[in-house]
């Protein structure tokens, strides 16, 4: 299990680049409740029943998000303290910010898409970056 695949409303919208309210009426709208049925009985998504039940609060997983709105074209993996956006560059290749509050303290430029991808898998696992080479003979230091 990889805790960063697992989220709040919240984090999801951020993520995918949606208001949050969007995210949040597919949860509680009853044009929804088959998904939300079946989500729930697949363990896509769960919620916990404040009070007399009508305030729930939800987590959601990265996979019932991309059913709902699509794959993330850049991904943003979240960390302890930083984040890694995952950005635009030459031809098909990607390059990897390394976010520490407002200021990019790093950038990752994989050699090819084949390191491209392992670095995905790497982040996918919930791999930290500090003391990662950053593609151009740099050490990545997030602290």
């Amino acid at each position: 299990m990889n805790i960063h695949r697992y989220m709040t409303p919240n984090e999801a919208a951020y993520r995918w680049g949606i208001n949050q309210e969007t995210v949040m009426t597919k949860l509680n709208s009853s044009l929804h409740q088959e998904d939300i049925d079946t989500f729930i009985k697949n363990g896509l998504i769960k919620f916990f029943a404040i009070n007399d039940g009508t305030k729930k609060e939800w987590i959601i997983t990265e996979e019932a998000m991309e059913r709902w709105f699509g794959e993330l074209e850049f991904k943003i993996w979240v960390r302890e303290g930083y984040e890694i956006k995952e950005i635009k560059s030459q031809g098909n290749l990607h390059e990897f910010e390394v976010v520490k509050g407002s200021e990019v303290v790093a950038t990752i430029a994989p050699a090819d898409v084949y390191d491209m991808e392992m670095i995905k898998a790497d982040l996918d696992d919930g791999d930290d970056v500090n003391g990662w080479d950053d593609g151009k003979g740099n050490t990545i230091n997030v602290d």
